[in-house]
């Protein structure tokens, strides 16, 4: 078997302003909040978006960028394929045989294109150029909006493969039924490449996006092999038992084994108590094991 799809996804955000923490990178080591319309602009004449230029004074900007509105497309490909072969062997002794083999592998793609986002760069060139228009921003050409805020492209991607084996019979009779007991195998392959769409240049921090675009990565591979069984004892009519395992090793340098067991209690056809134990654990993702995240708050002396 083979499917593909594919998912589309626009997202808009609201306009950004030129003053407060919007216009923070998320590393906080440059800024455009305290950036100031010149007098002057830098041919010597005066700057016609500042109101204070004949004055001779600077002026602060306190703006909102309209006809820049952040747009998020995200473009998911999925593609996946598999396999699989079973069926049964005849047996002299409890029940037959039963075998199950799979592969499964999966690919998905995503292409995510962020516009309408200013750089931290782009608000201060345009502010101390005089290059955008600030009193007719109809005016502004596409060329001048492209500069303030260019286009964003990544593309990320995950894999998995999956191999797997299981075999299944019923070994002996009881009051209540088949004693039964499978046993399985599982082989599988993961990996994740999910860039940083805002990555701190330390050469030039101006050269980030403001915090709408938050610089996130994770990236990583590994190889998971697992062994399996499970067993279900029916004791007598009214009262069963079931007990299971999975042995989980990961090439990243752990392992961990879960067992589960269960008792079901059915006194009458309307009435059925169970009770279950179960041990388990949670697996880091790779944005844990190898990726990074950027956050910040606002509040007093920040």
């Amino acid at each position: 078997m083979f499917t593909w799809s594919q998912a589309r996804s626009i997202i808009t955000g609201t306009p950004y302003s030129t003053y407060g923490g919007t216009s923070y990178s998320q590393a906080k080591l440059a800024t455009a909040q305290n950036t100031y319309l010149p007098v002057y602009l830098a041919d010597g004449s005066l700057n016609p978006n500042n109101p204070y230029a004949a004055q001779g004074e600077q002026a602060q900007v306190n703006y909102r960028f309209g006809d820049l509105i952040p747009t998020t497309m995200d473009t998911s490909q999925n593609f996946r394929g598999s396999v699989r072969y079973n069926g049964w062997h005849p047996s002299r002794w409890g029940s037959d045989w039963n075998y199950d083999v799979n592969f499964v592998g999966m690919n998905t793609l995503l292409n995510q294109t962020i516009t309408g986002v200013p750089t931290i760069s782009g608000i201060q060139n345009a502010i101390t150029s005089g290059s955008y228009n600030f009193v007719d921003p109809s005016q502004n050409s596409q060329s001048v909006l492209n500069s303030i805020a260019p286009r964003n492209v990544i593309n990320a991607r995950t894999q998995e493969y999956s191999g797997e084996a299981t075999l299944s019979k019923g070994l002996f009779h009881l009051p209540g039924g088949m004693a039964k007991l499978a046993i399985g195998g599982n082989v599988r392959y993961e990996a994740l490449n999910d860039p940083n769409a805002n990555p701190l240049d330390t050469a030039n921090p101006a050269n980030q996006y403001t915090s709408y675009i938050n610089p996130v990565n994770a990236q990583g591979s590994r190889w998971v092999e697992s062994a399996f069984f499970q067993a279900d004892a029916p004791i007598v009519k009214m009262l069963s038992a079931d007990a299971s395992g999975r042995y989980d090793h990961y090439s990243e340098g752990f392992s961990h084994f879960s067992p589960k067991f269960g008792v079901q209690f059915k006194p009458t056809e309307k009435l059925t108590l169970r009770g279950t134990f179960q041990k388990g654990f949670r697996v880091p993702s790779f944005a844990e094991t190898g990726g990074s995240n950027v956050g910040y708050m606002f509040g007093p002396g920040f």
